[in-house]
């Protein structure tokens, strides 16, 4: 089950199934950016999955923005894409968890507050 949060302008969600984990921070702009800025996060535990693609991660992100976007008329431009480097290389997870981090900042639900800025 996903859990969301906002840490300063960044929204974010957690995602844990079974062994697979990701952990996906966005900040936006008005206006897309041509290659959103990429920012390692600190990991909590110590597991490795091997080493991740970032931009991967970044395809990822940018293509649910915009079917996103397209499905919902809504404007989500990612500026910054956080990641945690040691999560699991799962490219698909990282789109699902955007889609749904986006779905749910246009429906307007709310996000907890993280306890450490992004």
């Amino acid at each position: 089950m996903p859990s969301f949060f906002q840490s300063g302008r960044y929204y974010g969600v957690s995602y844990i199934t079974g062994p697979a984990h990701v952990c996906l921070q966005v900040a936006f702009d008005s206006q897309p950016a041509s290659d959103p800025e990429l920012v390692a996060l600190q990991p909590v535990g110590s597991c490795s999955h091997g080493t991740l693609d970032p931009r991967r991660i970044s395809s990822a992100v940018v293509e649910a923005a915009a079917e996103t976007n397209r499905d919902l008329g809504t404007a989500f431009f990612p500026s910054a894409i956080g990641y945690v480097p040691i999560d699991s290389p799962r490219y698909d997870l990282f789109g699902y968890c955007a889609a749904l981090l986006f779905r749910r900042l246009a429906s307007g639900e709310e996000f907890q507050a993280a306890p450490t800025p992004a």
